[in-house]
């Protein structure tokens, strides 16, 4: 799970049902993922990006991002 979620789903004050609903995966499975006890498959990722309007790549260039180039 991309790690600013958790505490985007807090700022807005969302729950896991709202989430589930919203998104079509099952509550559980979104705690497992944001708990760290599993890991998403990217049709997942691509719902609950959806549901929340959160990306699902960063944006901009990668020099912006933090990511270093390998």
């Amino acid at each position: 799970m991309p790690a600013p979620w958790p505490s985007i789903l807090r700022e807005r004050g969302l729950s896991l049902r709202k989430i589930a609903d919203a998104s079509g995966v099952n509550r559980q499975a979104i705690a497992d993922l944001l708990e760290g006890r599993s890991w998403p498959d990217i049709a997942t990722v691509a719902r609950l990006g959806d549901a929340l309007v959160l990306p699902l790549w960063p944006t901009g260039r990668l020099e912006e991002t933090g990511i270093e180039r390998k």
